[in-house]
């Protein structure tokens, strides 16, 4: 060790976890599962001892160690802290660090590190006199024996707390002493020892003990015990221990004047300890100890715990309740009248006005606060830049896009969200373009996808033996294309969105839609058209009416049509309208299907939301729409299974072109629905069941301690479903319907879809009325830990399941138009 000759300071600078060789760390600050538990505290408490061991080598040979933690990502500060903990050193953390945002702070604390005074080669006794003695001490240091403290450096930015015991009674005429000897050598090599004596009365007295209390030296102590305590005990754990010493004691001080006052069950406290259970709650709050794991992130808990057990009680106070000043009455006063009006304010929210500029002050940080309604001539002199170019967090298919690229006006104002972003209110412009765009684009939706798939299938010969075989794979490779696009949409496009520009996240598809337009216009001469023979009407609407006024004109003998004359024509288009009719209670059949595909990007998204969706080691998190990619890939790689390997084995077993019927694809699908639903409802209960082990039923925007993998099966099992059901309902609508109204068959398919959406937000609508009654807790409460998704699921499974049933009897009964083409 070169250092050990001399001794010294060693300052540490660490950008990463240390994953090889000697000492090589873990990554384990992301084990979500462990919080809540009897073994969250590992997660605080080095990893192993080679770090500890290397401190007490550093200390022996006068080495003491800083730590400058400068990472974005997790780099185990439990562990690498050890050096400093055991050393007399310091911790310094620096959380998302950038070189622009911490260049001052790191210059300032690295000068203040290597200028201050520091005694060096130190060793420190703590005497007491008869009667009492000291049985903890709190801070960084070794301790070599019971009383003496190594310390390689020590400077007057560190303190250290100490618990005492009584070991006999004490008489009221005695006096208790107290004495702290510092031998070190200073920074001109001078051997020097400094002796520091104090002398405390004995009283008989409680009610005087309490009056003469430091607060400061209580929420001191308190501090240090519980950082201390929460490397062996559950954070939730280590709050109660501190909330049940704040109530004893108070209890024990209203038990002295309970009779004497006859104060009934009002709180009684003496006026030294009056801001005692406010440095408790604050103390419970602070960064060391709040929350669980989606609050504070491990290697900044660490840091904080590090700092409290160093700093001296008045910066220790500042830290755990923070100083909150108004500046803008202040700055706008003549400068002979600043002194002394800058006062400090509670932290309350009846303290911040929306007119006001204040400033928090923590010893650490200073944060700035702007009131929406702040003078925009105050924010240009004091920050150098106008209110209204503050950054424009709404600046982000034709109109959507441009909607989203229009500025707010300059004279709205801005609020500064959580993760320090613009967020402004849309103007009447903005407003009126979003939503004539989403009607423009629902529109062209309407008229898009049911023609161009009919007109795609109208391009196979229904005649041909082979062009109807490619027919039906053509719908299943066309749902191949639509999902597969799909997916890649949302999986790029929600992070363009939420990350780079709502802008650039509508332009793109917008670009995509103009290109397709231009490749499916180039192909107009290649195109097979069918013309309407002159006997039948040219619109569909027109044919869809005579059809039903043909059913309105039968005989009256039976319902019959007569077959001559003008009624022989009325007699194929009744024909049609009996088709129609049988096609309905297929259809009703289905609708349930479309409850739940409404499902997957609603309720499933809010559940993915709540849970753990970061991927393996790193920061990255799965945004929750971006689960719809699963769903996705499932459809992917099912439409290839389905075609090249079901298809052909099906085909040899049962002779029908398409392997199985339509209606037998459509069957298939609702089973592997219901059985989507059943995996979604035992998904349901283990996240509850996980919400209410890490405590975070009462904390909405907590991160469940679940990884959002339990949710792929549902995702994949509703994707299969969509395989067999939905491109089963396309290729029977189109292909069971009279042959002008192929395009109405498709609408038909998708009305099941959009009726599904109606019915689901009906059964929710009506669910969370019947649960909310009464003071009740709905289903479908904002707080989905507090919610029962598990039993709408299980509602909805067992719907599906009756829903099968009927689907079976009618489909047994189903007679198609014509029998499907047989490949013998």
């Amino acid at each position: 060790m070169v250092m050990g000759q001399f001794g010294g300071k060693l300052l540490v600078f660490q950008s990463t976890l240390p994953s090889l060789g000697i000492g090589r760390l873990r990554l384990r600050g992301d084990d979500v599962c462990a919080y809540g538990t009897d073994k969250e505290h590992i997660l605080r408490v080095p990893e192993d001892t080679f770090y500890k061991q290397m401190a007490a080598e550093f200390t022996k040979n006068q080495i003491a160690v800083d730590i400058f933690s400068l990472s974005g990502q997790y780099c185990d500060v439990a562990s690498l802290s050890s050096l400093a903990k055991y050393t007399g050193g310091q911790v310094y953390h620096y959380p998302s660090f950038h070189a622009t945002t911490h260049r001052d702070k790191l210059k300032h604390e690295l000068s203040r590190n290597l200028t201050r005074e520091t005694a060096w080669e130190s060793v420190m006794r703590i005497r007491c006199g008869k009667g009492v003695r000291f049985t903890t001490y709190h801070g960084h240091f070794m301790l070599r024996t019971t009383d003496l403290l190594a310390l390689p450096a020590v400077d007057s930015d560190k303190a250290f707390a100490m618990q005492l015991s009584l070991e006999e009674t004490l008489m009221t005429t005695q006096t208790v002493y107290f004495q702290v000897a510092l031998l070190y050598t200073s920074s001109s090599g001078e051997r020097r020892i400094r002796v520091h004596t104090a002398a405390a009365p004995v009283v008989t007295d409680l009610g005087e003990m309490y009056r003469q209390a430091d607060t400061g030296a209580i929420v001191s102590l308190l501090a240090r015990i519980s950082v201390e305590n929460s490397l062996s005990d559950k954070l939730d754990s280590v709050r109660q221990q501190l909330q049940l010493k704040l109530v004893r004691s108070l209890k024990e001080y209203r038990n002295l004047y309970v009779v004497q006052h006859r104060i009934g069950g009002r709180l009684i406290y003496p006026e030294s300890l009056r801001y005692l259970p406010l440095y408790i709650l604050a103390l419970c709050k602070s960064l060391a100890l709040r929350g669980g794991y989606a609050d504070v992130s491990l290697d900044e808990r660490c840091a904080a715990g590090f700092s409290m057990m160093i700093l001296p009680a008045k910066r220790l106070l500042n830290f755990i309740y923070p100083s909150l000043y108004r500046l803008d009455e202040v700055l706008t006063m003549e400068p002979d009248r600043i002194d002394g009006s800058l006062r400090r304010l509670p932290l309350t929210l009846q303290c911040l006005d929306s007119a006001g500029l204040y400033l928090l002050d923590d010893g650490f940080t200073f944060l700035v606060w702007l009131g929406r309604m702040l003078q925009p001539e105050l924010v240009n002199d004091v920050f150098g830049v106008s209110l209204a170019n503050f950054p424009d967090l709404s600046k982000g298919l034709g109109l959507l896009t441009l909607s989203s690229m229009f500025p707010s006006p300059g004279s709205q104002q801005c609020d500064i969200s959580a993760d320090s972003r613009s967020e402004c209110p849309s103007s009447s412009l903005q407003t009126a373009f979003f939503y004539v765009s989403l009607y423009l684009v629902a529109i062209a939706q309407s008229g898009h996808k049911p023609c161009v798939q009919a007109f795609g299938a109208d391009q196979f010969d229904a005649t041909d033996p082979i062009e109807s075989s490619s027919r039906s794979s053509f719908f299943n490779w066309w749902y191949f294309g639509v999902s597969a696009s799909a997916t890649v949409a949302v999986a790029v496009m929600s992070y363009v969105q939420d990350n780079v520009s709502w802008g650039l996240g509508f332009g793109v598809p917008c670009i995509i839609m103009l290109l397709a337009l231009i490749v499916f216009l180039l192909g107009t001469r290649t195109y097979r058209f069918y013309d309407s023979s002159p006997g039948k009407d040219g619109s569909v609407f027109l044919r869809a009416g005579k059809v039903f006024r043909a059913w309105r004109k039968r005989s009256p003998e039976g319902g019959a049509l007569v077959e001559h004359g003008e009624y022989a024509e009325n007699a194929v288009l009744a024909e049609e309208v009996r088709g129609l009719a049988r096609l309905f209670p297929i259809w009703a059949a289905c609708l349930l299907y479309g409850v739940v595909f409404a499902q997957s990007p609603t309720l499933f998204t809010k559940q993915a939301a709540t849970l753990d969706r970061r991927v393996g080691s790193s920061l990255f998190q799965i945004p929750p729409a971006a689960m719809q990619c699963f769903l996705g890939v499932s459809i992917i790689i099912c439409v290839v299974l389905y075609d090249r390997v079901l298809v052909p084995v099906a085909r040899r077993i049962t002779g029908v072109a398409s392997g199985i019927t339509m209606l037998q694809r459509i069957g298939t699908g609702m089973a592997l629905a219901l059985a989507a639903l059943v995996v979604a409802t035992l998904m349901e209960m283990r996240r509850l069941r996980a919400a209410r082990d890490a405590g975070v039923v009462d904390v909405p925007e907590a991160v469940v301690p679940m990884s959002l993998w339990w949710m792929v099966p549902q995702y994949v099992l509703l994707g299969a479903a969509d395989v067999f059901t939905l491109v089963g309902m396309q290729e029977f609508f189109y292909d069971q319907m009279p042959g002008e109204l192929k395009s109405l068959g498709l609408a038909l398919y998708l009305s099941v879809l959009g009726v599904g959406s109606f019915i689901s937000s009906f059964l929710i609508s009506v669910i969370d009325g019947v649960t909310s009654r009464d003071g009740g807790t709905s289903w479908f409460a904002d707080n989905l830990n507090r919610g029962h998704l598990d039993y709408f699921y299980l509602l909805l499974a067992a719907l599906t399941a009756l829903e099968l049933v009927a689907y079976l009897y009618f489909s047994a009964t189903y007679v198609y138009k014509r029998k499907p083409v047989n490949v013998h």
